[in-house]
């Protein structure tokens, strides 16, 4: 693939020219692949969240959590691209993927270097754009450890309304190095897809986290994507 023009990009520009470019492959597989388990884990989240498409009406009583978890619920569904954010944001906090040190953010700086130019990994859109941010975080982290990792697999998950699918990306100094020179890499970088297990994906596709046996499922692969932290 050495014909292939490669130029430096912001990761906002990524698309799957790149993914192409630098091959970097995104193969699906179950949940017992990505999450190395047979089975799920039992999920913490409220009842009122699990059993209850929208927020009940009085006199039911709701906590502030469950409040706010339906509120970007409403807004997430039409797709308003600050809602999802905050959706997203709400939802990591709930299930504690703040804990052990580890905060929330979303509008963080990061570089990585691509074909000899600084640039950054702002995302607009989900695949090629998450893999960028995931070399920008290895980069990142790289710049604080000493010695360096030679690889890490970066957890990810993307938003589109309220529809979560998760990746696994791992980033190694041999794809880093390939983007700093513009350079097609020998071996592929394998990036596993989840797409939760639902009893209709079609639906999942559409509707997300509604029906309710879908909104338990995701749940329960956050509950597991937080054990690969």
């Amino acid at each position: 693939m050495a014909q292939l023009i490669r130029s430096a990009k912001s990761g906002s520009d990524w698309s799957g020219n790149e993914l192409f470019a630098f091959n970097i492959v995104i193969q699906d597989v179950d949940a017992a692949t990505f999450f190395g388990a047979p089975q799920l884990p039992a999920t913490t989240v409220s009842p009122v969240i699990l059993n209850n498409l929208a927020r009940p009406p009085p006199p039911a009583v709701v906590t502030k959590e469950e409040r706010i978890f339906f509120e970007f619920l409403d807004r997430a569904i039409i797709s308003e691209v600050a809602a999802v954010d905050d959706f997203a944001t709400h939802i990591l906090r709930m299930l504690d993927f703040d804990d052990n040190e580890r905060s929330i953010t979303t509008k963080r700086e990061m570089t990585f270097t691509m074909c000899g130019t600084r640039r950054s990994p702002v995302t607009d859109e989900p695949v090629p754009q998450l893999v960028a941010k995931a070399i920008a975080a290895i980069v990142e982290n790289n710049r604080l450890r000493r010695p360096p990792l030679p690889q890490q697999i970066i957890p990810g998950i993307t938003m589109v309304g309220a529809r979560p699918i998760f990746y696994k990306v791992p980033v190694t100094q041999a794809l880093v190095s390939a983007l700093i020179t513009a350079q097609y890499p020998a071996q592929p970088t394998i990036v596993q897809r989840l797409v939760p297990p639902v009893p209709d994906e079609e639906t999942y596709m559409i509707h997300g986290m509604n029906p309710l046996a879908d909104r338990r499922i995701v749940f329960q692969c956050l509950e597991a994507m937080r054990g690969l932290l």
